[in-house]
């Protein structure tokens, strides 16, 4: 195995680990505006002197086909995404999961998910793993309309 597939099935295993599945309430088909949130304890790092361009990404369900989009460019200490969908049929699961670097060590992360205000998901990342004056954080949360 590659270094590359090492690291994804370790990024799978440790989201099956620390993600956090919370039942919601039924939507009845109604409109659902969901919000997805990251803040972090330190800002984003793109790059690195040594290390060069850091592949940072944070994806997230984008519609009732349960699609996803990615987000590559990251920067301040959080990211939010905000969407509006119509008739949300019952067992779709939303989620929010990346990988992505912080400037500095001991950085740590949360994940929320907001559906028409109301907190639904959440996990608070501790410290990833530091190196080379980076934090590497790994970060998942779900929601499914019950």
């Amino acid at each position: 195995m590659t270094k590359k597939h090492l690291l994804t099935l370790s990024v799978l295993l440790l989201m099956l680990c620390t993600s956090s599945c919370k039942k919601g309430s039924d939507l009845d088909n109604k409109t659902a505006k969901i919000r997805y949130e990251v803040t972090t304890s330190l800002p984003f790092a793109n790059s690195h002197p040594v290390l060069g361009t850091l592949d940072n990404y944070i994806s997230y369900t984008s519609d009732i086909s349960m699609n996803e989009q990615s987000v590559t460019t990251l920067t301040g200490k959080g990211w939010t995404k905000e969407i509006t969908l119509s008739d949300v049929p019952k067992n779709r699961m939303f989620a929010c999961s990346g990988q992505f670097y912080l400037q500095g060590e001991n950085g740590t992360a949360n994940t929320k998910i907001y559906v028409n205000g109301v907190l639904k998901a959440g996990v608070n990342q501790p410290a990833g793993t530091s190196i080379q004056g980076l934090t590497i954080i790994i970060i998942g949360a779900q929601w499914i309309n019950q």
